[in-house]
């Protein structure tokens, strides 16, 4: 709130920082009450927190509610508290590394004053995959600043490789497709990087 011991405030001020709690999405309701002091005026804020009765999921392929369900259950029934969530959204997180969907996480938690906490995932979509060559050197680009180009065609590398665009980033599958591409005996190193973030992927094969 803007509201300091020691500064000044209006009424409209004090508004303000009402619209500013309920904003965090942790109370129902608020309003403020004034009183006269010897040194100033007193003010308090009275709050009355959200109680949690159930958890729903946006944005989720992989999640379930179950899971969900379970990673937030000492939240449920209870006012909202910072605490509690943040061990769901850890529960949660380490649910996807331990599936091998290691871009997978909680990306917002919102809370309404209905009591319902919505959890908006981001598990690692694939948005694209590439192919990008390089020379003996490790480069990409050629002297003259210009992209190295392959003697393989991508048509045949893509036939070769499982992970396709809107499928989940999985670091198993990746390591497969790795492992798949330098059994064709065609490079003499494979590797991969991951672009973007995790709503939106860009898997690139990195071939010398």
């Amino acid at each position: 709130v803007q509201t300091k011991l020691g500064g000044v405030t209006s009424r409209k001020q004090l508004e303000q920082d009402v619209a500013t709690i309920l904003g965090t999405g942790f109370f129902a309701n608020a309003q403020f009450s004034t009183r006269n002091l010897p040194t100033g005026v007193g003010v308090v804020f009275q709050v009355e927190p959200i109680v949690v009765r159930s958890v729903q999921l946006a944005n989720a392929r992989l999640l379930t509610p179950e899971i969900a369900n379970e990673a937030f259950r000492p939240q449920i029934g209870t006012p909202v508290s910072l605490a509690l969530l943040n061990q769901g959204v850890e529960q949660i997180n380490r649910w996807y590394a331990q599936n091998g969907y290691s871009l997978g996480r909680v990306a917002i938690v919102r809370a309404n004053r209905n009591g319902t906490i919505t959890l908006e995932v981001a598990e690692g979509v694939v948005n694209d995959v590439k192919f990008r060559f390089a020379n003996r050197e490790g480069q990409f680009v050629d002297a003259q600043g210009q992209p190295i180009r392959g003697r393989t065609r991508e048509s045949f590398l893509r036939q070769e490789t499982q992970l396709k665009p809107g499928q989940i980033v999985r670091e198993a599958v990746i390591r497969q497709d790795e492992q798949r591409l330098k059994r064709l005996g065609l490079f003499e190193q494979v590797t991969h990087r991951l672009e973007g973030d995790a709503q939106r992927v860009t898997v690139v094969y990195e071939l010398i």
